[in-house]
């Protein structure tokens, strides 16, 4: 004769053999061909198609909100003066691929971000970061060197602008300190 106890654990392992049972079938296995499978990923409550993702996720340093393809935000590279280093200014400019742009246009946000180091290597004068966009806008943070102070800082250049489909859109990012200044440009593809 069975226990009260055996026979409620036996009651939930079979209903966890079941459970798991469906969720595999529902899974399907890795031979299955793109073809027989829904397409759709679960995470949490939200439901997205993997069209969806494609457009969104068309390149690592684009960002785009679900639901809307009207807004592009591109990681656009970083900037950094370091008045100790041997090369006071440096950076990156990072492009994008920019997917699913519909033909009326959409909204593109390109972010920089700078970092300033201060030393008394270098005093008096401005620290400048500029980000020129490809709509000719430009954004631009001048920081000012005061003697005795560590005037170090991180910030962000930002500019927006109206993209299309099938065109290229070149942005340029500067930084100067002194007699040294660094340039570097990307192209946005949409």
């Amino acid at each position: 004769m069975k226990k009260k106890g055996e026979v409620t654990i036996t009651v939930m392992l079979i209903v966890a053999l079941v459970a798991s049972m469906g969720f595999m079938s529902a899974m399907g296995t890795s031979e299955d061909s793109p073809e027989e499978i829904s397409g759709e990923i679960y995470a949490s409550v939200q439901v997205v198609t993997m069209e969806q993702a494609i457009v969104y996720r068309a390149d690592s340093n684009v960002t785009g909100e679900v639901g809307t393809r009207a807004d592009y935000n591109v990681d656009g590279g970083w900037l950094r003066i370091d008045e100790g280093a041997g090369n006071v200014c440096t950076g990156n400019a990072q492009g994008a691929q920019l997917v699913g742009v519909p033909a009326g246009g959409a909204t593109c946000k390109i972010a920089v971000d700078y970092r300033y180091i201060d030393t008394i290597d270098i005093t008096g004068g401005y620290a400048i970061f500029r980000l020129t966009a490809p709509d000719s806008g430009v954004d631009e943070d001048r920081i000012a060197d005061r003697w005795g102070f560590d005037d170090s800082c991180t910030g962000e250049l930002e500019r927006t602008f109206t993209v299309y489909p099938n065109n290229r859109y070149v942005f340029t990012i500067y930084c100067e300190r002194g007699d040294d200044s660094f340039t570097d440009s990307a192209s946005i593809y949409t």
